[in-house]
């Protein structure tokens, strides 16, 4: 059986972290695109979703990737991608708070 180290546990710890925190970000960003397929988004919701995309940007670059936000409500709002993923390949990547 194989033990980790402290500092390889220290390092699951983190990215558990940062998964949580970015699976909030997506539940975030699913509300308000269902709010924008419903009724429209205030300049606030707007601003709101701007602010929630550069947060889960900065959480994903953390983990080496970037987020996508993908903004029909029917589906999951965030996935994590890397640089080979674009608008057409981004469900390659990893579905954050997926439905």
């Amino acid at each position: 059986m194989n033990t980790l180290t402290k500092v390889e546990l220290r390092e699951l710890g983190r990215i558990k972290t940062i998964l949580e925190q970015l699976k909030k970000v997506s539940g975030q960003l699913h509300h308000q695109d269902k709010n924008a397929c419903n009724y429209g988004l205030s300049d606030r919701q707007t601003t709101r979703v701007a602010h929630l995309e550069q947060q889960a940007e900065a959480l994903a670059q953390e983990l080496g990737y970037h987020a996508y936000h993908q903004s029909d409500p029917r589906g999951a709002s965030l996935y994590l991608i890397d640089e080979t993923m674009n608008d057409s390949t981004y469900s390659q990547g990893l579905c954050i708070g997926g439905r």
